[in-house]
């Protein structure tokens, strides 16, 4: 009997070190991401939140819908590489630079590679200081 007491009190010292263990780590999950978001501008999160919904394969005019609202202008070139990031699948022959309407300190930049038939291979973001 005291035998099973004492596993059973294990067993219980057990369960509340793991359930501490676990609310501490979901703690700390949520306080980093309030961190993450308070070290980007507004204007950065905008601009990413865009960058996040184009994929491969999207038509320019595709990515001009989400980027509605912001500067654009294109560039031909040929490259097999984006500014990070592995290979594109295949070579972009231009690059689109979508920015933002107004300036304000930093100066963010989108770029959207596409392909000779026009659809998105690569993407990425770059900023310039004012």
């Amino acid at each position: 009997m005291i035998a099973s007491l004492r596993l059973n009190c294990l067993g219980l010292e057990r369960f509340a070190l793991i359930h501490l263990l676990a609310f501490t780590l979901l703690a700390l999950a949520g306080c980093e991401h309030k961190q993450t978001e308070e070290k980007y501008s507004p204007e950065y999160l905008a601009i990413k939140e865009r960058f996040d919904q184009i994929d491969e394969e999207m038509t320019e005019e595709q990515v001009d819908a989400i980027m509605a609202g912001y500067r654009s202008f294109s560039v031909k070139e040929v490259t097999k590489f984006g500014g990070h990031g592995p290979p594109f699948k295949r070579i972009s022959t231009r690059t689109k630079w979508y920015s933002e309407a107004a300036w304000t300190e930093w100066e963010y930049i989108l770029h959207v590679y596409f392909d000779k038939d026009g659809y998105t291979v690569g993407k990425d973001i770059g900023a310039l200081v004012k």
